[in-house]
């Protein structure tokens, strides 16, 4: 089925406020298709695709489901954090209606365009958001499905005239094997996952199949880091990051207001940029999305201004309160190499400032299979403060807590807290800068935090 020309009447979402879920949302409420759909609770991505015209239930209820979606004419897509349990996804399996998951739908909508696509460990929402900013500058209205709220769209979907789609490729549960791109880019290769892969190995295997999906008039461009893991895979493989690479960035500069560099294009053309955007980190990243675009045909130049507007992504080093020389900032960081990057963005932007992280840890296994790693990064702010762990699609595993985690822990102050403890958080402590840290719900403490922050320093 190719879901550019033909679309369904009705598509019915389990997990509608999941960010990949809602973003196949919009893009069919813009094709005037009916969405309906479920989630646990209200967010701000089932509150966009309310506004939109989609309508979303909060229980699991089949009663609640909308008359004219009883009908088995109706396409449901599902995510796979979605509980085997629910009763909604039971009503639907058992009553004639064909069940996609969401990765299956992507990939046939893709079918119909020229096909970006943007796999990594780390690095790929960003990324993403990056090559469609850098894209629609320079004259393309693409279409793209971003794994995050551009700031600069604010949304995580665009809907596009041309050919060309931008796509957030996730390598969770094998999604990206769905995708046969044109472009394809590859930002890390790092163990994660370990629920689903089993070991490292099974995901370098994993990311070598999507790398040779890539279209034979395309080509691929990865991160000279794991350059050999692709090694092989697609005759026009291009590099990125270091000094050796096709493209690569020089004179890395960071302050206050974002980062600069000299960006190299193939060894030859320099051009001087500046994106107000945090972390040494997203100099590679916002070098790969120009890199791909380079390859797909973009100028320089284009490229090079398009950057200097480029806005990042919500909840990737996203700064909700600064006052006073005091800061609110949260990420989505729940991987201890990323939270390595977030303490590195902070000593590089804000030397010599008293920093607070304030975790979430997501997910049992990972969790398990991290613990080390996760201390060892989080060791490097001055003051550490943990939350339960927030499970999505797990059950508790035995010996695997917060309490765990903290014990491997050495900063200088450390705690375990409650998501009520606000006020505690921010009056009982001394600090600079306050990071929330997290991929679960730790989003949800950002107003009460930004508050008694305001209260405090602001006053």
């Amino acid at each position: 089925m190719n879901l550019k020309t033909t679309y369904p009447e009705k598509i019915f979402l389990l997990g509608a406020g999941g960010i990949g879920m809602s973003a196949l949302g919009h893009y069919f409420l813009q094709r005037g298709v009916k969405v309906a759909g479920y989630d646990r609770t209200p967010s701000e991505t089932t509150a966009m695709l309310q506004k939109s015209g989609a309508m979303v239930m909060f229980r699991d209820d089949i009663r609640l489901i909308p008359d004219e979606f009883t009908s088995d004419t109706a396409m449901v897509i599902y995510t796979p954090a979605v509980p085997s349990e629910l009763q909604l996804i039971n009503f639907f399996r058992n009553n004639g209606y064909t069940l996609y998951k969401r990765a299956q739908v992507l990939g046939m909508i893709a079918k119909g365009y020229s096909c970006f696509a943007i796999a990594g460990t780390h690095g790929k929402t960003t990324t993403t958001s990056a090559v469609t900013h850098i894209l629609r500058q320079c004259g393309n209205n693409c279409t793209a499905f971003i794994g995050g709220i551009s700031k600069n769209l604010q949304s995580n979907f665009a809907g596009g005239s041309s050919n060309i789609m931008v796509a957030e490729a996730d390598e969770y549960d094998r999604s990206f094997h769905q995708l046969f791109p044109r472009y394809s880019v590859v930002t890390s290769v790092e163990p994660d996952h370990l629920d689903i892969y089993g070991d490292y190995n099974a995901v370098k295997e994993s990311f070598r199949k999507f790398a040779s999906q890539t279209q034979e008039n395309g080509c691929l461009l990865v991160n000279e880091k794991y350059a050999g893991i692709l090694s092989g895979t697609h005759p026009h493989m291009f590099t990125y990051g270091g000094v050796q690479s096709d493209y690569y960035a020089e004179n890395i500069r960071t302050s206050e207001q974002g980062i600069a560099y000299d960006f190299v294009f193939r060894g030859k053309k320099v051009y001087h940029v500046t994106v107000p955007v945090y972390g040494l980190h997203n100099a590679e990243n916002t070098v790969a999305a120009g890199a791909i675009a380079h390859l797909s045909g973009m100028k320089e130049e284009d490229i090079c201004q398009a950057l200097s507007t480029f806005t990042g992504v919500k909840r990737r080093f996203d700064v909700i309160f600064s006052a006073a020389g005091k800061m609110l900032v949260d990420d989505y960081a729940h991987h201890p190499d990323e939270i390595n990057a977030l303490a590195r963005t902070l000593r590089s932007h804000f030397p010599g400032k008293k920093t607070a992280a304030l975790f979430q840890p997501h997910l049992f296994t990972r969790t398990r299979d991290f613990a080390d790693g996760f201390a060892s990064a989080l060791s490097l702010f001055d003051i550490v403060m943990l939350l339960d762990i927030y499970p999505a699609r797990e059950l508790p595993i035995e010996g695997i807590t917060s309490q765990m985690l903290l014990g491997k822990i050495n900063a200088k102050e450390k705690y375990l807290v409650n998501k009520e403890d606000a006020n505690k958080i921010v009056s009982g402590n001394e600090f600079d800068i306050l990071v929330t840290i997290g991929a679960g719900d730790i989003d949800t403490m950002i107003p009460a935090l930004k508050n008694q922050m305001q209260m405090k320093y602001e006053s």
